[in-house]
């Protein structure tokens, strides 16, 4: 079904970057923020590496570029939450808008004139071709009366309203004030949380401290991202529905690692799209419990997961990893030839010997830079962000074995990093 994957549409590719930025930026800060803009549902079809990147990989970069846009625009975005835009947005709208993303809740902004053409069916709230189950109504003095008749409907139909702070109590498009007024005091009543409605009086400050909380208590939502007890807040998602499958794009927005829990709502075949290679590799280091699809995984620095889930097999599955293996060090003592085209560091390694069925993976300690692996003068992959690491298995051999990494700035390499036979 995503056979497009691998090679994107023409209107997704871009061109090979040119020499216009001669300043050196790195791959990683570009990747970061190219993840940023693909998680808020930014429109992607402008974005080039054209002007991003001066390096000689700039092109494996527009292809993670463009297999990640075409993937995002496939279908539509899926949201579960509604945010109503208060007529004078204040901290309350922007405490919300920033920090859903970062409670792993997926939301639309809708205005007044969007809900009063909604209609309310199976506890949900369809706009357009839309669906939310749950409205968030930010301090808000008045609203129109056909607003709040559709609140009223909403809240019968089995939906669930939250409100903070201050109720509409007049009818910012008439004189039905008494009507507006009665219509949030039975919502919000006694009995506000048999009939699905939740009010919260919190200063901002503190509602952002407890805002996953309040969510879950109105709804059950898609993704959990854990990390320990607590919901990771850097790492933050975006959720897309096509034909049969549903897609989810994470991304890691800190500088470091992040080891997590994920936890997805959704039971069908779970695959890895990766947005490097173009493969589509079946996830089977995972446990479905009922609805849920729970995995762990970790997050390098600027790290990102793309999945979908549907009914079609792959048979394509990873290569397991094992935990432990034998580390051969690289030695601090390394050959530096720096020329035009950027900087080598050569050393022999003396790899001892192994099996058939084993595989060898070089590491490195945060270059901060793309990197090339070379083994035995065989070019063994590129690596643009963490992790810096490559198999090569294929190039070495038991005894002295020649390892040359190249970048395009010295002062990004540390000198350390190992070989582990697994």
């Amino acid at each position: 079904m995503l056979d497009s994957f691998k090679k994107p549409p023409a209107e997704f590719r871009s061109t090979r970057p040119g020499q216009e930025n001669k300043k050196p930026v790195l791959m990683r800060d570009l990747k970061r923020e190219f993840d940023a803009l693909a998680i808020s549902g930014s429109d992607l079809s402008d974005v080039s590496p054209i002007v991003l990147a001066d390096s000689p990989h700039s092109r494996l970069f527009a292809d993670y570029i463009s297999r990640v846009s075409y993937t995002l625009s496939l279908g539509k975005k899926k949201t579960q939450v509604a945010l109503l835009r208060p007529s004078e947005p204040d901290d309350f709208f922007d405490l919300y808008n920033s920090e859903l993303p970062l409670a792993h809740v997926v939301h639309d902004i809708v205005d007044e004139d969007a809900i009063c053409k909604a209609t309310a069916v199976d506890q949900r709230l369809i706009i357009s071709d839309d669906e939310y189950e749950l409205l968030i109504m930010p301090p808000m003095k008045s609203i129109s009366y056909a607003t709040a008749i559709k609140i009223q409907e909403f809240i019968e139909d089995g939906g669930r309203v939250m409100a903070t702070g201050t109720l509409p109590a007049k009818d910012s498009s008439g004189s039905k004030h008494e009507e507006i007024s009665s219509i949030f005091t039975e919502i919000f009543g006694k009995s506000a949380s048999d009939n699905g409605a939740l009010f919260v009086d919190k200063e901002p400050s503190e509602l952002a401290k407890s805002l996953r909380r309040y969510i879950c208590m109105a709804i059950k939502p898609v993704v959990s991202i854990r990390s320990g007890k607590q919901e990771c807040r850097d790492i933050t998602y975006t959720h897309r529905i096509w034909q049969e499958a549903e897609i989810f794009f994470f991304a890691n927005g800190s500088d470091e690692p992040r080891e997590i829990q994920l936890s997805i709502r959704c039971d069908k075949a779970p695959h890895i799209l990766d947005p490097e290679t173009g493969k589509r590799i079946a996830l089977v280091n995972c446990t479905q419990i009922g609805s849920r699809t729970i995995l762990l995984h970790r997050f390098e620095s600027c790290g990102s997961l793309l999945m979908s889930f549907d009914d079609v097999p792959s048979l394509a599955i990873p290569t397991p990893y094992s935990e432990y293996g034998d580390e051969v060090m690289l030695q601090s003592d390394w050959d530096v030839v720096d020329d035009v085209d950027g900087v080598s560091f050569s050393q022999m390694v003396d790899i001892p010997e192994f099996l058939r069925i084993q595989r060898i993976v070089m590491s490195l300690e945060e270059p901060l830079d793309d990197v090339d692996f070379t083994v035995n003068g065989a070019v063994a992959g590129v690596r643009l962000w963490p992790p810096y690491e490559m198999d090569i298995t294929a190039l070495v051999k038991p005894g002295p074995n020649e390892i040359t990494l190249k970048f395009n700035q010295a002062s990004h390499f540390c000198g350390r990093g190992k070989i582990t036979i697994y």
